[in-house]
């Protein structure tokens, strides 16, 4: 350690202090270490001196694989539903015969029924049955036409709920119902012989009994 005389009261002070413990003058050195301007710098040049090491930024990793692991749950469990709903749909459909039959029509009565209605929302079908079934053949495809009798439960005009009876005749392409031909109202009562008799003539069909 040297020493040397202050400049303003003669006293022997070190090179190493800061001031005069005499007289208080700053002793500046002459060439002064540079100062850190903001610790935004301090903090770069102490990562620049010391690079993290492979183990203490490992824990951004993690993080990311568990984003992934979200996201491929989350996919798997739209697929397992989507697999859900196809199924129950696969074995909810109506097993399907090589062309459609009287059990097969028997599913589209509703349908017709309410293509006839006025209120088919308050329609309930309490009894129906498929009297018989032609085949016309046509360049477009076949036509198949069912002749279905249906007793019916629904609202009138006044909010009353009351039964008819119907004749109906619909149209199915394939598998798919093509719209109603034709159909009669008989009231509360079933359709007699006499009113039938139409029917028995063009299409050959046995008729419901009383």
């Amino acid at each position: 350690m040297s020493l040397f005389k202050c400049p303003e009261c003669g006293h022997d002070i070190s090179t190493s202090a800061l001031a005069c413990p005499n007289c208080g003058w700053r002793n500046i050195p002459l060439h002064p270490e540079p100062l850190k301007t903001s610790i935004k710098e301090e903090v770069s040049e102490d990562i620049k001196a010391s690079p993290p090491s492979p183990k203490e930024v490992k824990w951004w990793k993690p993080i990311e694989q568990k984003s992934d692991k979200v996201i491929y749950i989350i996919g798997f469990i739209c697929l397992f539903i989507w697999c859900g709903f196809k199924i129950v749909v696969w074995v909810n459909e109506p097993s399907k015969p090589e062309v459609p039959d009287e059990s097969y029509a028997a599913l589209f009565i509703d349908e017709a029924r309410d293509k006839i209605l006025k209120s088919p929302a308050s329609a309930q079908t309490v009894n129906h049955a498929i009297l018989g079934r032609i085949v016309e053949h046509t360049q477009d495809g076949d036509i198949y036409k069912f002749l279905a009798y249906a007793e019916v439960d629904a609202d009138n005009s006044f909010g009353a709920k009351i039964r008819s009876n119907f004749l109906i005749i619909f149209r199915m392409r394939g598998y798919h119902f093509d719209g109603v031909e034709a159909f009669q109202e008989y009231g509360q009562e079933i359709p007699s012989t006499l009113d039938l008799k139409v029917f028995e003539k063009l299409y050959n069909w046995p008729l419901p009994k009383k």
